[in-house]
């Protein structure tokens, strides 16, 4: 099909250039906000009960960062959600790290599977 009307042509040139220049700023956009993920540290520590304590007890990060909890105490540990399957670090020995990559926006109870008494919180936001 062979366009002939100015009108048409000029149209679907704008239409054309329009949908170019959104997908380069989306794309910008994209790669932008998956530069600026970072790094978040946190520790197990012995505390006053000598059981053990996350520190700090809640961590507030966006989606795509990484958290590395490293088990700066006396005794093993381990980062459990306190409801369904959305991590579990398994056993953390003395001086061993577990990093966990936050994937769902959300707020995210957890405890040590081998002492009650320590929990904390991960906050997930878009």
């Amino acid at each position: 099909m062979i366009v002939r009307s100015p009108r048409i042509l000029a149209l679907a040139l704008l239409f054309g250039i329009t949908a170019l220049l959104s997908s380069a700023t989306f794309s910008r956009v994209a790669a932008a906000r998956h530069a600026t993920h970072k790094l978040v540290h946190a520790k197990i520590v012995t505390d006053a009960s000598a059981v053990g304590a996350y520190k700090p007890k809640t961590i507030v990060v966006h989606l795509g960062d990484r958290i590395t909890f490293r088990n700066n105490s006396n005794a093993s540990h381990t980062i459990t959600a306190d409801h369904g399957r959305a991590f579990d670090s398994g056993n953390i020995a003395i001086g061993k790290t577990w990093t966990f990559t936050a994937k769902h926006a959300g707020s995210f109870p957890y405890h040590c599977s081998y002492h009650a008494l320590m929990h904390g919180k991960i906050v997930v936001k878009r």
